[in-house]
């Protein structure tokens, strides 16, 4: 005979909030999320930044023209405002404000999303191991050792430079801009991948330098 599981008072924690209307929360703007063109969506977040002025954002990759929405599991796609772009020499990385908080959290896969506790030295990657994760593939992989970092490689025929190169391309299209990361430090944002099983991201020390801002830590 099938049993119910008997709680005991001592299981239960009451929480009790006051108030004269109904409690909203809005959603905050994080990494690893769809970045929309027009509807259309397009590319993935990096990484919350904030500028010397105070002024927050989100970071993806330079190559991603025309964002123009954010996208949040759940909720109703809203805006973002360009800010700066690097898409050359100096890496492939952009930022954007979006109309919510934007946290120093990123999705490492579709429902769990980590604080940023870190980031990574450019010069501390080669050898190391290293994850990504991009909405389109919508799974986190972890079977890339960075090769070589201050690579140049031509994206969407743009000579793009200050690149990392990993070993075993996991992306598509749509993962541009995506969290490159170990555990909880960030490492950069997803660029490109090449015909030879390569992967491309730029560094997060090389994307904050380009565009005048910093990834948030907590």
């Amino acid at each position: 005979m099938d049993r119910a599981a008997l709680i005991e008072p001592s299981d239960l924690e009451l929480i009790v909030k006051t108030g004269n209307g109904p409690f909203v929360q809005s959603a905050p703007s994080r990494g690893g999320n769809w970045l929309l063109d027009d509807g259309v969506r397009e590319c993935t977040s990096g990484f919350s930044v904030v500028d010397n002025g105070g002024v927050r954002g989100v970071m993806t990759a330079g190559h991603c023209a025309g964002l123009n929405r954010f996208e949040e599991p759940g909720v109703a796609p809203y805006g973002m405002t360009f800010k700066d772009q690097s898409w050359g020499e100096g890496g492939d990385v952009e930022w954007h404000t979006t109309t919510h908080d934007e946290l120093a959290e990123f999705y490492s896969s579709e429902f769990v999303w980590r604080d940023v506790t870190g980031i990574r030295s450019t010069n501390a990657m080669v050898n190391n191991s290293v994850c990504r994760y991009g909405r389109r593939t919508n799974v986190r992989t972890c079977n890339h050792v960075v090769q070589a970092v201050f690579v140049n490689v031509p994206v969407d025929g743009i000579p793009v430079g200050d690149l990392a190169r990993t070993t075993n391309n996991s992306g598509l299209k749509g993962d541009s801009g995506g969290p490159w990361f170990f555990s909880t430090v960030a490492w950069g944002v997803f660029s490109a991948f090449d015909g030879d099983g390569n992967s491309y991201f730029t560094t997060a020390r090389e994307a904050e330098k380009q565009v005048a801002v910093s990834i948030r830590k907590k």
